[in-house]
C-alpha cells in the first residue's frame, strides 16, 4: 500500500526545494540573492507599493528575510521607501526595481510554462484547488479548529 504522507511531503519537498534553486540560480546570474526574488515579485505584482507588514504577509516570507531583503534591496537601489514610520511606509519599486521585476515575472512565467508542459488547463485547475483544499485543511489543524 501506498505510504499517501511519505509521496505528499516528499513531492511538496521536492517541489519547494526545486523552485528555490531556480531562484538562487536566476538572481545569480544577476549578482543578486535567491531571497530577493520573492520580495520584488510580491512589489511588482503591487506597482503603488506597500508596508513592510503587508509585504511580509503577502511574500509569506518571515520578517527577518524580508527586512534583510529590504535592507540590501534599498542599498542597491531596486526600492524606495516613503514615509516616516518604521512599519507603515510605503516599500516602492524604482525605475530599476521595475526593470528587475519585470526581468523576473518574465522568467517566472517561462519556468512555469515548462515546468506545466503536459499539463491542461483543466489538469492544472484541479491541482491547484485541490491543493488550496489541503493547505485551508492543515491551516485549520495548525490552528486546532479540525475535527
Amino acid at each position: 500500500m501506498e505510504n499517501r504522507f511519505e509521496k505528499f511531503s516528499t513531492l511538496i519537498l521536492s517541489i519547494s526545494r526545486n523552485i528555490q534553486r531556480l531562484k538562487n540560480s536566476e538572481m545569480e546570474k544577476l549578482a543578486l540573492k535567491g531571497k530577493y526574488v520573492q520580495c520584488i515579485f510580491v512589489l511588482y505584482s503591487h506597482k503603488k507599493g506597500m508596508s513592510f507588514k503587508q509585504l511580509c504577509i503577502e511574500s509569506m516570507e518571515d520578517k527577518s528575510i524580508v527586512s534583510k531583503s529590504v535592507s540590501q534591496l534599498l542599498k542597491e537601489g531596486f526600492i524606495q521607501i516613503e514615509g516616516d514610520q518604521k512599519y507603515k511606509n510605503t516599500i516602492t519599486l524604482t525605475q530599476k526595481g521595475l526593470q528587475l521585476g519585470k526581468i523576473i515575472n518574465d522568467k517566472i512565467n517561462y519556468n512555469l510554462n515548462e515546468a506545466s508542459k503536459g499539463i491542461t488547463d483543466d489538469e492544472r485547475q484541479i491541482l491547484y484547488s485541490t491543493l488550496e483544499l489541503i493547505n485551508k485543511n492543515l491551516t485549520m489543524l495548525n490552528k486546532g479548529e479540525a475535527k
